[in-house]
């Protein structure tokens, strides 16, 4: 695969962007009109740069001609999709329970896309599809929101999974 003029000119403005912006949500907001229409009429500087600031940990939203917005941790690039950029979610604190409250069978506290945290049997995978986490209905599980000492956090849900600590 050769690479073209115009593709190396794209990725070296997507780099200086990346380098000089704060990226503020007003920043964000202004780039979001930009990429308001179909990706493939977006111009490639704004393409290479919506792919780089994506990369750099910013979510990802897409619509189809249904105008609804989904979440995706590995967008396709559909020139026919439309994409918006959300502001970075930094980490600040981990997902927690009261471990002594909890079935010593349960091992692993998640966090899902949607806020949704569950305690796994079995060490779960993150299914990118829907945005939760799984085992492939290996093992038990249960809502973790019916322990009063459950806590959510902030951060990308890929993250947000604990380890229940050793006794």
């Amino acid at each position: 695969m050769s690479v073209i003029p115009e593709q190396v000119e794209a990725a070296a403005f997507a780099k200086e962007s990346i380098d000089q912006w704060s990226w503020t949500p007003e920043q964000l907001a202004s780039f979001n009109e930009k990429l308001n229409k179909r990706f493939g009429e977006v111009n490639l500087c704004d393409q290479a740069l919506a792919f780089a600031l994506w990369k750099t940990g910013h979510p990802i939203q897409y619509r189809h001609d249904d105008g609804i917005w989904r979440t995706s941790d590995q967008p396709l690039w559909g020139s026919s999709m439309v994409y918006r950029l959300l502001a970075k979610v930094e980490l600040t604190t981990m997902p927690s329970i009261d471990w002594t409250a909890v079935s010593p069978r349960l091992k692993w506290l998640t966090q899902d896309l949607s806020g949704v945290m569950i305690l796994f049997e079995k060490k779960p995978y993150a299914n990118s599809f829907n945005g939760s986490w799984t085992t492939g209905c290996v093992g038990h599980l249960t809502h973790a929101d019916n322990f009063a000492s459950a806590k959510q956090c902030r951060g990308h849900w890929r993250d947000l999974i604990v380890e229940r600590p050793a006794a």
